[in-house]
């Protein structure tokens, strides 16, 4: 690991066939985006989060689809095999990006993957995918395999795709959800419009709903299908997925209910004086603050759902909105975590409720 500038993370890339300088001078030519380094016959040293072509140094292996007519196939899987310490996604038969592996990024990831694991315990679920997941995506001008930093998908999802697949290979269907966390590397590949245009071919390549973590740009970006939705009363250029109108009357009665129990517990000490100083009183006491907590989330936490959704331009199939981490007269300088803000999933992911506030960004 290293880099070509100062700021730039790279990666040595090892490759399982040897190349010449030749071929190596073509592959720069190629990428003239950035400077790569030739390290040896067996070796390059190249930057994350930009697209690298790699055509040049691919060799052709002769793959037969049926006895009649062979074709032939560039060995990007076996590349990914032998660089198994590296994060590569491909953007096509010869296009690869390498992830960000810096700290923060990581433990952002781990936290994401830690709320999206726990609900889907809590609830009984099929566990989550991580960044070292491949799904492998067909869609609009798009055929290659990803690795969402976390994503879920049901279990009937799951048990279609026969067992040696999931066992060897990348899956072959988009997940339900997926998280992407935004990095800080200034590489192109982790541009804000990039990482957008990302969630969208994760939406039109099958995902049913996603988020865009940015804290970088400190926002957060909702997506969905538009399939999903239909226009808010009194707006029609807005639309709100059905889930999310309840969503927000189960948090109204939430806030009622943990009002009225706060109410109750409080009386029931009032009218028996008697309790003071055991341990029955203790435990009120302990569950009125457990339910005093639960309560100031509630009403003090930012709320966000899937509505005030827009089309998004050049992509009639997704619905997005973006919210900013916090008001814009709210300066944060140096913030060691996310927001007090919490946004309420749906579809497949109905229940889960994503806190930015434990979202570390230090």
């Amino acid at each position: 690991m290293g880099d070509l500038g100062g700021l730039i993370e790279t990666h040595k890339l090892k490759l399982p066939w040897r190349i010449s300088e030749k071929e190596f001078q073509k592959f720069k030519e190629l990428n003239s985006s950035f400077n790569p380094k030739y390290i040896n016959h067996h070796c390059i040293e190249v930057p994350e989060e930009t697209s690298i072509d790699l055509s040049p140094l691919l060799p052709l292996l002769p793959i037969h689809i049926s006895n009649n007519s062979p074709t032939f196939a560039k060995s990007i899987p076996e590349l990914i095999k032998f660089n198994d310490n590296l994060n590569i996604e491909t953007l096509n038969s010869s296009l690869i990006n390498i992830k960000t592996m810096a700290d923060l990024p990581t433990r952002q990831n781990g936290e994401l993957s830690r709320q999206l694991s726990n609900w889907t315990v809590e609830n009984g679920l099929i566990g989550l995918n991580d960044s070292s997941s491949k799904f492998h995506l067909v869609g609009p001008n798009t055929d290659g395999k990803f690795g969402p930093d976390a994503a879920y998908f049901p279990l009937q999802q799951h048990m279609n795709i026969d067992i040696e697949t999931r066992k060897n290979n990348t899956i072959p269907i988009a997940p339900s959800f997926v998280i992407e966390n935004r990095s800080y590397s200034p590489r192109p590949n982790n541009e804000r419009q990039y990482q957008m245009d990302k969630m969208c071919m994760w939406i039109e390549c099958g995902s049913e709903s996603g988020l865009l973590i940015d804290g970088k740009s400190r926002m957060v970006d909702l997506y969905c299908r538009t399939n999903q939705l239909h226009p808010q009363v009194g707006q029609p250029n807005l639309y709100v997925h059905p889930q999310a109108q309840l969503q927000i009357q189960q948090t109204q009665q939430q806030i009622a209910q943990l009002q009225n129990r706060i109410l109750g517990s409080q009386q029931s000490l009032l009218i028996n004086p008697g309790l003071v100083g055991t341990e029955g009183h203790q435990d009120i006491l302990n569950s009125i603050q457990t339910k005093q907590d639960q309560l100031n989330i509630l009403i003090n936490f930012n709320h966000i759902y899937f509505d005030s959704m827009r089309v998004v331009p050049n992509h009639p199939g997704v619905f997005h909105v973006s919210v900013p981490f916090w008001p814009p007269n709210q300066i944060i300088a140096l913030p060691q975590h996310g927001p007090n803000l919490i946004i309420h999933c749906i579809g497949d992911v109905n229940g889960f409720k994503l806190d930015l506030s434990s979202y570390p960004m230090d």
